[in-house]
């Protein structure tokens, strides 16, 4: 999910303690629809600032989650899922696998999303 990588890497990088919704969306919505539709469906529910917490989306936002059809989900530590799973989508990349090192898992459909 868009939004869900953007808090990430917002939380993870300003080390403002004020998070401020309006600075965020154009930071991050650069697509005048997205931002108008973020700033009707959440923003407007919100102050226009408040103070992070992170620890309140601690776990969320260590966690990488990649979502496949049929409510199936790879998900752990962002970083170890960044360093070992890849997902091969081509008939190009599957030539770099190597079978005596790596595990193969064949999911029917691509990933929904990965955050």
């Amino acid at each position: 999910n868009r939004l869900i990588s953007s808090l990430k890497r917002e939380f993870a990088t300003n080390l403002q303690q004020l998070f401020h919704i309006k600075s965020f969306s154009e930071n991050y919505f650069e697509e005048d629809e997205v931002r108008l539709k973020f700033n009707r469906d959440i923003a407007a529910h919100y102050p226009g600032s408040f103070l992070k917490d992170n620890t309140l989306l601690g776990r969320e936002l260590k966690t990488k989650k990649i979502l496949f059809a049929h409510n199936i989900r790879i998900q752990g530590p962002e970083e170890t899922v960044n360093d070992n799973v890849r997902v091969i989508s081509n008939k190009d990349d599957i030539e770099d696998v190597d079978l005596k090192a790596d595990t193969l898992v064949l999911f029917k459909g691509r990933p929904f999303s990965n955050e």
